[in-house]
């Protein structure tokens, strides 16, 4: 059967519509798929401090013997203290105080430390007399030691000694210990002396 110009036509136009259809179609159906999505973001600050807290005391406050000092603990402490002038053959008293505000046990290392730039050893002092006092369970009142004569002083450097046990020592959440330090120095000791004490991290 023979068809005119026209009817030839619109069949061509017919299958040309239809072959672009198909695409068109699958492209509504890709685009229909999941789409990926986020959430909102929030955020939270946390800041850590040191667990460990120490201080130094010329007086001592309300401790001495008599009771324990606790509700003037943070006027008593010093962070440091003013040159102290005395002469050779003399004796000072000073206190020097670690509290674990923490609520878990910590272990660390007390280093009481003497400096004197113009030189020293342990044999700059007659005797430097160590108590160690503790507000924690039943540990109560410590005895006082002789740490020259215990052997427990040592040299670091010609110009730095240090006092005390090298073992690592453990606080109790909440335990706060205090220890009065009582040195006498040698009649020939001149220079200026420098009392420090703090809590190192065991593992340091």
């Amino acid at each position: 059967m023979k068809m005119n110009k026209e009817e030839g036509k619109k069949k061509f136009n017919k299958k040309k519509f239809m072959l672009f259809g198909l695409p068109i179609l699958a492209l509504v159906l890709v685009t229909a798929g999941l789409v990926g999505y986020l959430s909102n973001k929030v955020t939270a600050d946390i800041e850590v401090t040191s667990p460990m807290v120490a201080g130094i005391s010329l007086s001592g406050g309300n401790w001495g013997g008599a009771h324990f000092p606790t509700d003037d603990w943070d006027y008593v402490w010093e962070t440091e203290l003013s040159t102290l002038n005395i002469h050779g053959g003399e004796t000072i008293t000073l206190y020097t105080m670690s509290e674990n505000i923490a609520d878990v046990e910590i272990k660390g290392f007390e280093e009481a430390i003497v400096t004197n730039l113009d030189g020293l050893t342990c044999g700059d002092f007659e005797s430097i007399i160590v108590r160690v006092d503790s507000i924690y369970g039943s540990l109560g009142y410590g005895t006082p030691k002789d740490v020259i004569a215990l052997g427990a002083c040592f040299v670091i450097d010609n110009n730095n000694i240090k006092l005390g046990s090298p073992d690592d020592s453990t606080w109790g959440a909440g335990e706060a210990d205090v220890s009065e330090i009582v040195a006498t120095f040698k009649t020939d000791a001149t220079g200026t002396y420098t009392f420090s004490y703090r809590v190192i991290p065991a593992g340091l």
